[in-house]
């Protein structure tokens, strides 16, 4: 499945590339699960991320550390019972990862 997502797709100049395009829709593992991005932050982290300063990031990769929208889908160990049904509103600060741009 593909979806539409801002994407960084190279460290060139202050900010890196950005291009809008289709990418694949992440499958969440086990304990995560999928977001419905509806607004994503944008942080200096992340200038600085696509910026190049941390160039071992590979590229293409979605940016977005703070997002917030509905549930989609959970991965292994996440239920219902843990109060995510799909379609629940959530905020999420992602930290080990991005993908609020998508």
């Amino acid at each position: 499945m593909m979806m539409k997502a801002v994407q960084i797709t190279s460290y060139d100049g202050p900010l890196g590339t950005l291009e809008y395009g289709e990418t694949s829709d992440p499958t969440p593992a086990a304990g995560q699960i999928a977001i419905n991005v509806h607004y994503a932050g944008a942080s200096y982290v992340e200038a600085l991320f696509a910026g190049g300063f941390v160039p071992t990031i590979p590229v293409p990769w979605v940016p977005g550390l703070e997002a917030s929208g509905t549930v989609r889908a959970y991965g292994e160990g996440v239920t219902e019972h843990d109060g995510l049904e799909i379609g629940t509103p959530v905020a999420a600060f992602t930290v080990t990862d991005s993908g609020g741009y998508g």
